[in-house]
């Protein structure tokens, strides 16, 4: 299987090799996303939750996410990829071990709306990483 190596202007090569750690990362990510969203709700059913509130819970991720992608682009701005990234995933992670304190409901919207935002920060800092490393001849297009 050949390399694929581009030159790029200020001296840098581009490798098919330097894509691999940001997809591995998202697909770590994407993973541990699957059973989260998929122990969660069984964990709030076992709980005692109606379906309506476990929806309410759905929801705020999904709302978290939507803002994520909005405002996430200033947080990179200002505090660069590599600390966005950082920062992003330690909310998951917090996120997702506040919910074994079985907090009230409101805050469990909350913590879904926290988690959502930081996701949203993973997803778009690893395609800012995924543009800058790929070459343009790498791209689809019409």
């Amino acid at each position: 299987m050949a390399e694929l190596s581009i030159p790029v202007a200020r001296g840098r090569v581009r490798s098919g090799r330097n894509v691999v750690p940001p997809l591995a990362g998202a697909a770590l990510a994407a993973c541990g996303s699957g059973l989260i969203h998929t122990l969660l709700p069984l964990r709030l059913v076992a709980a005692g939750y109606a379906s309506d509130q476990i929806g309410w819970v759905a929801t705020g991720f999904s709302v978290g996410f939507l803002a994520g992608c909005i405002s996430n682009t200033y947080l990179i701005r200002s505090v660069g990829h590599v600390r966005a990234y950082g920062v992003s995933a330690a909310f998951v992670a917090i996120s997702i071990l506040a919910y074994d304190w079985q907090p009230p409901l409101l805050v469990m919207v909350v913590l879904a709306a926290a988690m959502g935002h930081a996701a949203s920060g993973l997803s778009v800092v690893t395609e800012s990483w995924l543009n800058e490393l790929s070459a343009p001849e790498w791209r689809g297009g019409c």
